[in-house]
């Protein structure tokens, strides 16, 4: 795991977010105060004032943020190419390694768990041969061969095969640069929502709810708190405030 990459993309995205909260907030909020005490102005054009003025520091929150948005999407899909890259077996290896599972696999259509049986022994020896498995069992889930627990049980196959230490960590780093997504996009609904607030002088129950779930998320988020690792209880509270 590239974990120098990793804090420099969390310190980016950290440091984008404060700057644009600090440069952009305050500033909205006292435009939008003056433009609704000058005297002068229609309330139809008040109105509109502030419709461009919210909309204005909408766009100059979501310039600050792009940047780090974008040098996290090219991380992540870097770290993904490098995944594919680990996992790949060339051609001539699947069709030479086809004859040693053989068997298993013609006998899959008649008896699926026989696969999963072979997956278990040989997916974390061979990585050739779990390619081969793992193609068999989604061409049997995509022909609707098996019972209604075969894709159950398969699942829970994969879940117990211990993969390399390379693909974990670069499993684990895609879902590390996932969080910073999610983190510059929660963000950007705390910064809408807030900017309609002041629009407004107010947010509908089920606005103001859906800020709150992402305000929690930049929380958790700023103060080192994965979801992964929550308690369940705390993730069935964090969850519902989306509902």
């Amino acid at each position: 795991m590239d974990k120098v990459m990793l804090r420099n993309n969390r310190y980016k995205a950290e440091q984008s977010v404060e700057k644009a909260r600090s440069q952009v907030q305050a500033a909205a909020r006292h435009a939008v105060r003056t433009i609704r005490d000058a005297h002068h102005f229609t309330e139809e054009y008040k109105a509109e004032r502030i419709k461009e003025t919210v909309q204005g520091a909408y766009d100059k929150f979501t310039l600050f943020v792009n940047d780090a948005r974008s040098k996290t999407a090219r991380d992540k899909q870097r770290s993904q190419e490098k995944l594919e890259e680990l996992r790949h077996v060339p051609d001539e290896t699947l069709a030479t390694r086809a004859a040693i599972p053989g068997p298993v696999l013609s006998k899959a259509a008649d008896d699926p768990d026989a696969l999963l049986s072979a997956y278990l022994r040989r997916a974390p020896e061979n990585t050739a041969d779990r390619r081969l498995l793992e193609q068999s069992a989604q061409a049997l889930l995509d022909t609707g061969i098996g019972d209604a627990g075969f894709a159950e049980r398969w699942q829970r196959a994969q879940q117990r095969v211990e993969i390399p230490q390379a693909e974990r960590d670069l499993i684990d780093q895609m879902a590390r640069l996932g969080e910073i997504e999610g983190y510059l996009a929660s963000a950007s609904q705390v910064m809408a929502a807030d900017l309609q607030e002041h629009a407004s002088g107010g947010l509908e129950v089920s606005a103001s709810m859906h800020r709150e779930y992402h305000r929690a998320a930049v929380h958790r988020f700023e103060n080192g708190t994965r979801l992964k690792d929550m308690a369940p209880e705390q993730v069935g509270a964090a969850r519902a405030l989306m509902r």
